[in-house]
């Protein structure tokens, strides 16, 4: 049964400072919720939408907010605010704002990335995931202002995460351009596997 708890509490501003170097951390925890179950088959699907994250961190003064959107998969979407033309690269994760999902895995090995996603311009569509506080690469190719998804990153490369082993870690979706709303992730064990429309039903969550 995918229960969950919808209580927001905030957790202590663990550092106090404007610049770059030691941004302002807040980090918010939605309380109780338990994580996402990836299921039995071949497929090994993980289906969460980006409303019911673990972990949603603002930093560098931006923040992922939460947006309300008919065509959205649950009615919202969270979307990169505010919206200044600012991008950060690989090499900036450590500053930018993020989302985090925590997982209990089934399989090991290597799993692909999707994001359902849009941008209003060209320099509001994309996004960088990884795993357990490691990025992999930037979702960037693709995304236009209407919900498409996407799991390609430059040079026409997959989107993937390598999942050493069973038990519960962290998917964590960084800004790399503000403006940019994903509404949902997907996570699959095969390669072929691909949403469409909305997506496959959210994963249930559960006791580890």
């Amino acid at each position: 049964m995918n229960v969950r708890w919808t209580i927001a509490i905030g957790l202590a501003v663990l550092a106090g400072c404007s610049s770059e170097e030691s941004p302002t951390l807040a980090v918010t925890e939605q309380a109780l919720i338990l994580p996402f179950i990836q299921d039995n088959t071949s497929t090994g699907l993980v289906s969460m939408e980006s409303e019911h994250w673990h972990f949603n961190t603002p930093l560098s003064g931006k923040s992922w907010v939460v947006e309300a959107s008919g065509s959205a998969s649950g009615g919202v979407g969270e979307r990169v605010q505010p919206n200044t033309g600012t991008r950060f690269t690989e090499s900036q994760v450590s500053i930018s704002p993020r989302l985090e999902f925590r997982i209990q895995f089934k399989f090991t090995g290597t799993h692909y990335v999707w994001l359902r996603g849009k941008g209003p311009g060209s320099g509001d569509r994309s996004a960088h995931v990884g795993l357990d506080g490691v990025v992999t690469a930037p979702i960037a190719n693709g995304f236009n202002s209407t919900y498409n998804w996407k799991s390609q990153i430059s040079g026409g490369f997959r989107a993937t995460i390598n999942v050493t082993t069973t038990g519960v870690h962290t998917l964590v979706v960084w800004m790399r351009d503000d403006g940019f709303v994903v509404d949902k992730i997907v996570v699959a064990r095969t390669s072929s596997y691909t949403p469409s429309g909305n997506g496959p039903a959210e994963s249930p969550t559960g006791d580890v």
